[in-house]
């Protein structure tokens, strides 16, 4: 699964739902799916404990290495001397000391079985119009590459859910370094280690051809790929 490839809504913790996303979708949501309420940012933030605090080291470890990936690719593509507006090479080179991870070690059983049936979907498609658009852990369709830090954390029992920020650069209708809600990050806890099983996402301004109108919903990647397999 290369990086770059990849661009039923949960019941989460109040305290981590989230507020705006950039479209990533053309496709509506079940009729029965309803927005979440925005939740305030909890000030000044708590202190951790050990479990939060290793599954938001865990959260930002993983986003570190994977976006510097992205970063560093994206630099490799650029012609000498061309300019390098989001600065993926200087950002890049910031997160190379992100220790390298194992994408599947890093996900569920249950999302990386979900996930290779996807990618052999869209190997086996004549066209190309079947399975994810887009990469499902930066929740975007490609475009610029951000950077990301994990705000607040909730353990409920063996699960961990991490709300993900974007840091905003310039461009795209963002301020730089601002901090803009995206993703919470569900993860499970097996034998003492963290592992990412779901990513919940809110979609603003979709395009619904019924209502012939943008609406706002919210979903995530389990629901998505669930659907995507039923077609």
């Amino acid at each position: 699964m290369a990086i770059g490839k990849w661009i039923a809504v949960a019941a989460l913790p109040a305290m981590l739902l989230l507020t705006s996303c950039r479209k990533t979708s053309s496709a509506a949501p079940e009729s029965t799916r309803q927005p979440q309420p925005a939740a305030a940012h909890v000030e000044p933030e708590r202190q951790l404990n050990p479990a939060e605090q290793s599954c938001k080291l865990f959260v930002q470890h993983f986003y570190d290495w994977y976006v510097g990936e992205g970063l560093a690719s994206e630099c490799r593509s650029l012609d000498k001397g061309m300019d390098d507006g989001t600065k993926s090479c200087e950002r890049a080179s910031k997160l190379s000391t992100a220790k390298p991870m194992s994408l599947k070690d890093a996900l569920s059983p249950r999302l990386n079985r979900l996930l290779d049936e996807d990618a052999a979907q869209q190997a086996k498609s004549q066209d190309g119009i079947v399975g994810l658009e887009g990469d499902p852990f930066l929740n975007g369709n490609g475009g610029a590459i951000y950077d990301y830090v994990v705000g607040n954390i909730e353990i409920n029992g063996r699960k961990c859910y991490a709300a993900l920020n974007e840091v905003g650069i310039n461009g795209n209708g963002e301020e730089q370094g601002k901090i803009y809600d995206r993703m919470i990050v569900e993860l499970s806890s097996s034998k003492g280690k963290w592992m990412i099983d779901n990513i919940h996402y809110h979609r603003d301004d979709v395009y619904d051809p019924s209502k012939k109108a943008n609406i706002s919903y919210d979903d995530d990647l389990v629901h998505e790929l669930n659907a995507l397999g039923d077609k």
